[in-house]
């Protein structure tokens, strides 16, 4: 397939997500054997009739009112296309693929996301989506800013701390090319306090509420991805 015929193939399969909200339409951009993955919230699709109905009760049909993409940079290969994007939303309803058991809390969210899209016979195969959760969970204060300490059980058994600077909407504002605020820096990276926490289990203590709001790293080795709608 031509390049640029992936790029208009992945371009109206968005416009039916994000615009016309037509279910029937984006799946016609597909192969009848389609996956969709959500990496961070482990959420989707595998099949056609599962990511259908995925799509139809807890994605396109579920999406707030304004939710858009904004393009930063498109990588475009023979059979896939790697797209750096800017998503906000306002968080008027529950969002079940990127907040999933979470109350609309009326916030707006800013946050950098990545679409990784594979084609096959002329259609879209498959998408892994990537983002930063802990910074959505900041901007809709379910995650207390600008630090967070996050437990951890060491190599050696020893419940140590991470100090984590979580960037907020600050992330999405430098993908736009605007200048961050004199002395942030570095200040963005998450930073250790003592520990070296190798294959560790982390439990994020200043989740408010609900921890399983964070997917622990035991849960993605455990289960297979499966549509949330199945």
């Amino acid at each position: 397939m031509a390049e640029h015929d992936l790029v208009a193939l992945w371009e109206a399969h968005c416009r039916y997500e994000f615009e016309t909200r037509d279910v029937d339409a984006t799946m016609a951009t597909m192969v009848a054997d389609p996956y969709v993955n959500h990496i961070p919230t482990m959420t989707g699709g595998v099949g056609h009739d599962q990511l259908r109905r995925f799509y139809k009760y807890h994605f396109i049909g579920a999406n707030p009112a304004d939710m858009a993409l904004s393009p930063i940079s498109r990588t475009v290969g023979t059979d896939r296309i790697v797209d750096e994007m800017v998503l906000s939303y306002t968080h008027t309803t529950e969002i079940d693929w990127m907040l999933p058991g979470i109350p609309p809390t009326g916030r707006k969210v800013e946050i950098p996301l990545v679409a990784i899209i594979h084609f096959r016979d002329g259609k879209l195969a498959h998408e892994h989506i990537y983002w930063d959760q802990a910074s959505v969970l900041v901007q809709i204060g379910k995650l207390d800013p600008p630090y967070a300490f996050v437990r951890a059980e060491s190599s050696f058994n020893k419940a140590e701390y991470l100090k984590c600077h979580f960037a907020c909407r600050e992330q999405a504002r430098l993908q736009h090319d605007e200048p961050l605020a004199a002395g942030q820096g570095a200040e963005g990276m998450c930073r250790s306090v003592r520990a070296r926490p190798r294959g560790a289990r982390a439990l994020a203590d200043s989740v408010r509420g609900d921890p399983g709001s964070l997917a622990s790293h035991d849960r993605a080795e455990r289960e297979p991805l499966s549509g949330i709608g199945r």
